[in-house]
Protein backbone atom coordinates (compact mmCIF):
# COMPACT_ATOMS: atom_id res chain seq x y z
CA UNK A 1 0.00 0.00 0.00
CA UNK A 2 1.23 3.60 -0.85
CA UNK A 3 0.17 6.53 0.49
CA UNK A 4 1.14 10.09 0.60
CA UNK A 5 1.52 12.16 3.91
CA UNK A 6 -1.98 13.67 4.84
CA UNK A 7 -3.30 15.33 7.60
CA UNK A 8 -6.05 13.95 8.35
CA UNK A 9 -6.68 9.70 8.48
CA UNK A 10 -10.05 9.84 6.13
CA UNK A 11 -8.80 8.49 2.81
CA UNK A 12 -10.05 7.03 -0.28
CA UNK A 13 -7.77 4.16 -1.45
CA UNK A 14 -8.36 3.41 -5.03
CA UNK A 15 -7.12 0.12 -6.55
CA UNK A 16 -6.21 0.49 -10.24
CA UNK A 17 -5.84 -3.22 -10.72
CA UNK A 18 -9.48 -3.57 -9.67
CA UNK A 19 -10.09 -0.60 -12.03
CA UNK A 20 -8.03 -2.41 -15.19
CA UNK A 21 -9.98 -6.07 -13.90
CA UNK A 22 -13.16 -4.81 -14.40
CA UNK A 23 -12.61 -3.30 -17.70
CA UNK A 24 -11.60 -6.50 -19.28
CA UNK A 25 -13.99 -8.43 -17.59
CA UNK A 26 -16.50 -5.96 -19.16
CA UNK A 27 -14.85 -6.09 -22.03
CA UNK A 28 -14.81 -10.17 -22.82
CA UNK A 29 -18.56 -9.14 -22.27
CA UNK A 30 -19.25 -8.44 -26.24
CA UNK A 31 -15.99 -8.76 -27.96
CA UNK A 32 -17.55 -7.41 -30.95
CA UNK A 33 -18.64 -4.17 -29.14
CA UNK A 34 -15.85 -1.29 -28.83
CA UNK A 35 -15.24 0.23 -25.31
CA UNK A 36 -16.17 3.77 -23.99
CA UNK A 37 -15.51 4.51 -20.15
CA UNK A 38 -17.45 7.19 -18.43
CA UNK A 39 -14.99 9.34 -16.32
CA UNK A 40 -17.73 12.05 -15.93
CA UNK A 41 -17.94 13.10 -12.22
CA UNK A 42 -14.04 12.69 -11.19
CA UNK A 43 -14.60 9.56 -12.65
CA UNK A 44 -17.08 8.62 -9.95
CA UNK A 45 -14.76 10.14 -7.50
CA UNK A 46 -11.70 7.50 -8.28
CA UNK A 47 -9.45 10.19 -10.06
CA UNK A 48 -10.14 11.38 -13.63
CA UNK A 49 -6.43 11.41 -15.11
CA UNK A 50 -4.94 8.83 -12.74
CA UNK A 51 -7.99 6.75 -14.41
CA UNK A 52 -7.41 7.43 -17.93
CA UNK A 53 -3.86 6.70 -17.46
CA UNK A 54 -4.92 3.17 -15.83
CA UNK A 55 -7.25 1.89 -18.76
CA UNK A 56 -5.92 3.66 -21.24
CA UNK A 57 -5.31 0.54 -23.41
CA UNK A 58 -8.27 -0.97 -22.89
CA UNK A 59 -10.75 1.56 -24.00
CA UNK A 60 -11.59 2.78 -27.13
CA UNK A 61 -12.85 6.23 -25.65
CA UNK A 62 -13.51 8.24 -22.86
CA UNK A 63 -17.10 9.55 -21.87
CA UNK A 64 -17.36 13.11 -19.95
CA UNK A 65 -19.52 15.23 -18.03
CA UNK A 66 -18.31 18.75 -19.03
CA UNK A 67 -15.97 20.54 -21.58
CA UNK A 68 -13.28 20.90 -18.50
CA UNK A 69 -13.43 16.77 -18.31
CA UNK A 70 -13.03 16.85 -21.64
CA UNK A 71 -10.16 18.84 -22.30
CA UNK A 72 -8.34 17.33 -19.37
CA UNK A 73 -9.00 13.98 -21.05
CA UNK A 74 -8.05 15.19 -24.68
CA UNK A 75 -5.00 16.46 -23.17
CA UNK A 76 -3.96 13.11 -21.77
CA UNK A 77 -5.39 10.67 -24.24
CA UNK A 78 -4.49 12.53 -28.03
CA UNK A 79 -5.95 9.65 -30.27
CA UNK A 80 -8.76 8.46 -27.84
CA UNK A 81 -12.37 9.27 -28.79
CA UNK A 82 -14.07 11.72 -26.09
CA UNK A 83 -17.80 11.78 -25.88
CA UNK A 84 -19.54 15.44 -24.31
CA UNK A 85 -22.39 13.27 -23.21
CA UNK A 86 -24.57 16.17 -22.45
CA UNK A 87 -23.65 17.77 -25.54
CA UNK A 88 -23.18 22.24 -25.99
CA UNK A 89 -25.57 24.72 -25.33
CA UNK A 90 -23.82 27.54 -26.73
CA UNK A 91 -21.11 28.69 -29.68
CA UNK A 92 -17.86 28.92 -27.05
CA UNK A 93 -18.49 25.09 -26.24
CA UNK A 94 -18.66 24.78 -30.08
CA UNK A 95 -15.71 26.73 -30.30
CA UNK A 96 -14.08 24.06 -27.40
CA UNK A 97 -15.40 21.37 -29.32
CA UNK A 98 -13.72 21.84 -32.47
CA UNK A 99 -10.36 23.27 -31.03
CA UNK A 100 -10.60 19.56 -28.74
CA UNK A 101 -11.87 17.14 -31.33
CA UNK A 102 -14.46 16.28 -29.06
CA UNK A 103 -17.45 14.02 -29.96
CA UNK A 104 -20.83 15.63 -28.79
CA UNK A 105 -24.74 14.41 -27.89
CA UNK A 106 -27.25 16.35 -29.50
CA UNK A 107 -30.77 15.77 -27.98
CA UNK A 108 -32.71 19.08 -29.51
CA UNK A 109 -33.51 20.75 -31.82
CA UNK A 110 -31.85 24.19 -30.50
CA UNK A 111 -28.55 22.31 -30.84
CA UNK A 112 -29.07 21.49 -34.34
CA UNK A 113 -29.56 25.29 -34.89
CA UNK A 114 -26.04 26.46 -33.46
CA UNK A 115 -24.86 23.55 -35.66
CA UNK A 116 -26.03 24.77 -38.80
CA UNK A 117 -24.53 28.38 -38.14
CA UNK A 118 -20.84 27.55 -36.68
CA UNK A 119 -18.21 27.08 -39.13
CA UNK A 120 -15.95 24.20 -37.55
CA UNK A 121 -12.77 23.60 -39.24
CA UNK A 122 -12.47 19.97 -38.62
CA UNK A 123 -15.54 17.33 -38.85
CA UNK A 124 -17.74 16.82 -36.18
CA UNK A 125 -18.76 13.89 -34.63
CA UNK A 126 -22.55 13.71 -33.62
CA UNK A 127 -24.20 10.96 -31.52
CA UNK A 128 -27.86 11.69 -31.96
CA UNK A 129 -29.67 10.71 -28.61
CA UNK A 130 -33.32 9.31 -28.65
CA UNK A 131 -35.40 9.33 -26.01
CA UNK A 132 -37.18 5.68 -25.44
CA UNK A 133 -38.57 6.27 -22.22
CA UNK A 134 -35.92 7.80 -19.90
CA UNK A 135 -37.54 11.19 -20.51
CA UNK A 136 -33.95 13.27 -19.52
CA UNK A 137 -32.36 14.20 -23.05
CA UNK A 138 -33.55 12.99 -26.67
CA UNK A 139 -35.40 13.39 -30.06
CA UNK A 140 -38.86 11.82 -29.22
CA UNK A 141 -38.99 8.86 -31.73
CA UNK A 142 -42.23 10.44 -33.59
CA UNK A 143 -39.51 13.58 -34.81
CA UNK A 144 -36.29 11.43 -34.60
CA UNK A 145 -36.41 11.19 -38.55
CA UNK A 146 -36.68 14.95 -38.72
CA UNK A 147 -33.91 15.36 -36.72
CA UNK A 148 -31.77 12.84 -38.51
CA UNK A 149 -31.81 14.91 -41.94
CA UNK A 150 -31.13 18.32 -40.69
CA UNK A 151 -28.05 16.74 -39.11
CA UNK A 152 -26.86 14.88 -42.35
CA UNK A 153 -27.53 17.61 -43.51
CA UNK A 154 -24.69 19.73 -42.38
CA UNK A 155 -21.64 19.73 -43.93
CA UNK A 156 -18.99 19.69 -41.30
CA UNK A 157 -20.56 16.40 -39.50
CA UNK A 158 -18.95 13.40 -40.29
CA UNK A 159 -21.33 10.33 -42.08
CA UNK A 160 -22.71 8.39 -40.89
CA UNK A 161 -23.48 9.82 -37.40
CA UNK A 162 -23.96 7.38 -33.96
CA UNK A 163 -27.46 6.95 -32.80
CA UNK A 164 -27.91 6.42 -28.87
CA UNK A 165 -30.07 5.92 -26.39
CA UNK A 166 -30.35 5.37 -22.39
CA UNK A 167 -32.23 2.94 -20.45
CA UNK A 168 -33.81 4.41 -17.19
CA UNK A 169 -34.24 0.90 -15.60
CA UNK A 170 -31.71 -0.82 -16.44
CA UNK A 171 -30.99 -1.49 -12.43
CA UNK A 172 -33.66 -3.87 -12.81
CA UNK A 173 -32.29 -7.52 -13.46
CA UNK A 174 -34.65 -9.24 -15.52
CA UNK A 175 -34.20 -6.47 -18.47
CA UNK A 176 -38.25 -6.35 -19.23
CA UNK A 177 -38.42 -2.38 -19.17
CA UNK A 178 -34.86 -2.11 -21.26
CA UNK A 179 -36.55 -4.87 -23.69
CA UNK A 180 -39.12 -2.70 -24.37
CA UNK A 181 -36.98 0.34 -24.82
CA UNK A 182 -34.78 -1.39 -27.28
CA UNK A 183 -37.42 -2.73 -29.18
CA UNK A 184 -38.96 1.15 -29.46
CA UNK A 185 -34.61 2.29 -30.45
CA UNK A 186 -34.83 -0.34 -33.63
CA UNK A 187 -38.24 -0.10 -34.24
CA UNK A 188 -37.20 4.04 -34.94
CA UNK A 189 -34.28 3.59 -36.42
CA UNK A 190 -34.77 1.35 -38.90
CA UNK A 191 -33.46 2.17 -42.46
CA UNK A 192 -31.34 4.79 -40.91
CA UNK A 193 -27.44 4.34 -41.01
CA UNK A 194 -25.20 4.68 -38.69
CA UNK A 195 -23.12 2.99 -35.47
CA UNK A 196 -25.18 2.21 -32.77
CA UNK A 197 -24.98 2.52 -28.45
CA UNK A 198 -27.25 1.62 -26.02
CA UNK A 199 -25.87 -0.47 -23.29
CA UNK A 200 -24.47 1.09 -19.89
CA UNK A 201 -23.22 -1.03 -17.32
CA UNK A 202 -26.37 -3.05 -16.29
CA UNK A 203 -27.58 -3.47 -19.57
CA UNK A 204 -23.92 -5.40 -20.77
CA UNK A 205 -23.94 -7.56 -17.40
CA UNK A 206 -27.74 -8.34 -17.99
CA UNK A 207 -28.20 -9.30 -21.82
CA UNK A 208 -25.78 -9.59 -24.39
CA UNK A 209 -27.53 -9.10 -26.89
CA UNK A 210 -27.27 -4.90 -25.85
CA UNK A 211 -23.63 -4.53 -26.60
CA UNK A 212 -24.08 -3.21 -30.46
CA UNK A 213 -21.43 -1.07 -31.91
CA UNK A 214 -20.08 0.86 -28.67
CA UNK A 215 -20.70 0.08 -24.79
CA UNK A 216 -20.41 2.86 -21.94
CA UNK A 217 -19.18 1.69 -19.20
CA UNK A 218 -19.99 3.63 -15.95
CA UNK A 219 -20.64 1.81 -12.39
CA UNK A 220 -19.08 -1.77 -13.15
CA UNK A 221 -15.66 -0.13 -14.11
CA UNK A 222 -15.48 1.06 -10.48
CA UNK A 223 -16.57 -2.28 -9.30
CA UNK A 224 -19.77 -1.34 -8.43
CA UNK A 225 -23.59 -2.93 -9.08
CA UNK A 226 -26.63 -0.66 -9.90
CA UNK A 227 -28.44 -3.58 -10.44
CA UNK A 228 -31.39 -3.84 -7.04
CA UNK A 229 -30.34 -6.28 -4.89
CA UNK A 230 -26.69 -7.18 -6.16
CA UNK A 231 -23.55 -6.41 -5.40
CA UNK A 232 -20.65 -5.78 -7.80
CA UNK A 233 -18.65 -9.22 -5.90
CA UNK A 234 -21.93 -10.47 -7.12
CA UNK A 235 -21.31 -9.72 -10.41
CA UNK A 236 -18.07 -10.95 -10.42
CA UNK A 237 -16.31 -7.74 -10.72
CA UNK A 238 -13.92 -5.94 -7.87
CA UNK A 239 -14.30 -3.18 -5.61
CA UNK A 240 -12.24 0.00 -6.37
CA UNK A 241 -12.59 2.68 -3.82
CA UNK A 242 -11.92 1.59 -0.11
CA UNK A 243 -12.59 4.77 2.32
CA UNK A 244 -11.13 4.40 5.77
CA UNK A 245 -10.20 5.93 8.33
CA UNK A 246 -9.09 5.36 12.42
CA UNK A 247 -10.54 5.11 16.07
CA UNK A 248 -9.92 8.30 17.78
CA UNK A 249 -11.49 7.54 21.33
CA UNK A 250 -13.47 4.58 23.13
CA UNK A 251 -15.27 5.22 25.62
CA UNK A 252 -17.98 3.15 28.43
CA UNK A 253 -21.09 4.21 28.58
CA UNK A 254 -23.90 2.86 30.94
CA UNK A 255 -27.61 1.98 29.93
CA UNK A 256 -29.74 4.85 29.02
CA UNK A 257 -27.01 7.32 28.21
CA UNK A 258 -27.38 9.65 25.51
CA UNK A 259 -24.76 9.92 22.34
CA UNK A 260 -24.48 12.43 19.95
CA UNK A 261 -26.74 15.02 18.17
CA UNK A 262 -29.41 12.39 18.02
CA UNK A 263 -29.62 11.23 21.47
CA UNK A 264 -29.07 7.55 20.32
CA UNK A 265 -29.98 5.84 23.77
CA UNK A 266 -27.24 2.88 25.16
CA UNK A 267 -29.34 -0.43 25.34
CA UNK A 268 -26.76 -1.41 27.83
CA UNK A 269 -23.61 -0.43 29.24
CA UNK A 270 -21.24 -0.68 25.98
CA UNK A 271 -18.06 0.32 24.80
CA UNK A 272 -18.62 2.97 22.20
CA UNK A 273 -15.82 4.29 19.32
CA UNK A 274 -15.56 7.50 17.68
CA UNK A 275 -13.92 7.37 14.23
CA UNK A 276 -12.56 10.26 12.70
CA UNK A 277 -14.86 11.01 10.10
CA UNK A 278 -18.33 12.17 9.43
CA UNK A 279 -20.18 13.67 6.50
CA UNK A 280 -18.00 16.19 5.38
CA UNK A 281 -15.38 12.94 3.99
CA UNK A 282 -18.53 11.53 2.16
CA UNK A 283 -20.18 9.26 4.55
CA UNK A 284 -24.04 9.58 4.73
CA UNK A 285 -25.08 11.34 8.19
CA UNK A 286 -27.70 9.27 8.45
CA UNK A 287 -27.86 5.53 8.32
CA UNK A 288 -30.43 2.74 9.29
CA UNK A 289 -29.67 0.32 11.99
CA UNK A 290 -28.18 -1.93 9.77
CA UNK A 291 -25.42 0.30 8.81
CA UNK A 292 -22.03 -1.24 10.09
CA UNK A 293 -18.27 -1.16 9.36
CA UNK A 294 -15.10 -3.59 9.54
CA UNK A 295 -13.04 -3.00 13.03
CA UNK A 296 -10.27 -5.92 13.05
CA UNK A 297 -12.68 -8.03 10.84
CA UNK A 298 -15.53 -7.88 12.80
CA UNK A 299 -18.65 -6.15 11.55
CA UNK A 300 -19.67 -2.96 13.98
CA UNK A 301 -23.12 -0.98 14.08
CA UNK A 302 -23.24 2.64 13.32
CA UNK A 303 -24.77 3.64 15.77
CA UNK A 304 -26.43 7.21 16.07
CA UNK A 305 -26.31 10.24 13.91
CA UNK A 306 -23.15 10.91 11.85
CA UNK A 307 -21.33 14.57 12.55
CA UNK A 308 -19.50 16.54 10.13
CA UNK A 309 -16.15 14.76 11.06
CA UNK A 310 -16.68 12.03 13.83
CA UNK A 311 -19.09 9.12 13.75
CA UNK A 312 -20.35 6.86 16.95
CA UNK A 313 -19.32 2.37 16.36
CA UNK A 314 -20.86 0.22 18.63
CA UNK A 315 -17.41 -1.84 19.94
CA UNK A 316 -19.74 -5.01 21.97
CA UNK A 317 -18.39 -7.54 18.97
CA UNK A 318 -15.14 -5.92 19.45
CA UNK A 319 -13.73 -4.98 22.76
CA UNK A 320 -10.42 -5.31 21.97
CA UNK A 321 -10.35 -2.35 19.79
CA UNK A 322 -7.68 0.17 20.07
CA UNK A 323 -7.38 3.67 19.77
CA UNK A 324 -5.29 4.38 16.29
CA UNK A 325 -7.09 1.18 14.67
CA UNK A 326 -7.97 1.29 11.32
CA UNK A 327 -11.69 1.33 10.50
CA UNK A 328 -13.34 0.87 7.08
CA UNK A 329 -16.18 2.17 6.17
CA UNK A 330 -16.89 0.69 2.84
CA UNK A 331 -14.65 -0.78 -0.16
CA UNK A 332 -12.72 -4.38 -0.04
CA UNK A 333 -14.89 -5.81 2.82
CA UNK A 334 -17.50 -3.63 3.19
CA UNK A 335 -19.95 -3.37 -0.22
CA UNK A 336 -20.33 0.57 -0.49
CA UNK A 337 -23.79 -1.05 -2.54
CA UNK A 338 -25.19 -1.94 1.37
CA UNK A 339 -24.29 1.24 3.17
CA UNK A 340 -25.79 3.20 0.24
CA UNK A 341 -29.18 1.08 0.80
CA UNK A 342 -28.48 1.30 4.68
CA UNK A 343 -28.37 5.68 3.77
CA UNK A 344 -31.51 5.33 1.15
CA UNK A 345 -29.26 6.40 -1.82
CA UNK A 346 -27.25 5.22 -4.42
CA UNK A 347 -23.67 3.28 -4.28
CA UNK A 348 -22.28 5.88 -6.65
CA UNK A 349 -23.53 9.02 -4.87
CA UNK A 350 -21.47 8.01 -1.83
CA UNK A 351 -18.43 7.31 -4.53
CA UNK A 352 -18.79 10.64 -5.91
CA UNK A 353 -18.88 12.34 -2.02
CA UNK A 354 -15.10 11.94 -0.74
CA UNK A 355 -14.13 14.91 -2.93
CA UNK A 356 -10.86 16.76 -1.72
CA UNK A 357 -9.42 14.00 0.07
CA UNK A 358 -5.98 11.92 -0.62
CA UNK A 359 -6.55 9.32 -2.99
CA UNK A 360 -3.31 7.01 -2.76
CA UNK A 361 -3.02 3.68 -4.96
CA UNK A 362 -2.89 0.34 -4.03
Amino acid sequence: MRSIVKTYPATAYINLEAIKYNCRFIKSKSLSSRLLAVVKGDAYGHGLEMVCRAIFSDVDGFIVGSIDEAIKVRKLCMDKKVLLIKGVATYHELYLVDQYNLDIVVYDFFQIEILEKYQFKNPLVIWLKIDTGMHRLGFMPDVFAKAYEKITNIVSVSKPIVIMTHFSNADDFDGSKSKSQFKLFNKTIEGFDGEKSVANSNAILAQKDFGLDWMRIGGALYGVSTMLGKTGKDLGLKPAMTLVSRIIAIQKFRENDDLGYGKWKCPEDMLVGVVDLGYADGYPRVVDSDAAVIINYIHCKVIGIVSMNMLFVDLRKCTDAKIGDTVILWGRVMAVEKVASSANTFCLDLLCRPKNRIYSTL
